[in-house]
């Protein structure tokens, strides 16, 4: 995450005069979207760990009072593993621009250097 900031930051306090620059911030808005990736990744994994403290505290209190804690143990484990499946999508969904990106850059160089 502070990789995609501090590249945005870079892209923004160059010059504008230099061509260089004009091509490094048409990447601009493939680093917000990585950055919001991230983000919301790290949401649904807080998120999720959140969820799967609830449900030991729900079972455990629900154990200590002799209460009947199945059907709650069930919604809650659910809503936790859908929680940590959406945090691996968001997060694969970035890797995958990161790496597009990535080859990208090295298809230019190549072109750059003469090489095909």
């Amino acid at each position: 995450m502070s990789r995609i900031l501090d590249r945005s930051r870079a892209i923004t306090d160059n010059s504008a005069d230099d061509p260089k620059t004009r091509e490094r911030k048409t990447q601009l808005p493939e680093l917000r979207l990585r950055a919001i990736l991230v983000i919301r990744a790290i949401y649904w994994a807080v998120g999720s760990g959140i969820t799967t403290c609830v449900l030991m505290i729900v079972a455990f209190a629900s154990a200590y009072i002799g209460a009947r804690h199945e059907p709650a143990a069930a919604v809650l484990f659910t809503l936790s593993l859908c929680l940590f499946t959406a945090s691996l999508v968001s997060f694969a969904r970035e890797v995958r621009i990161a790496l597009n990106q990535n080859e990208l850059a090295a298809e230019k160089s190549d072109a750059s250097n003469g090489r095909s």
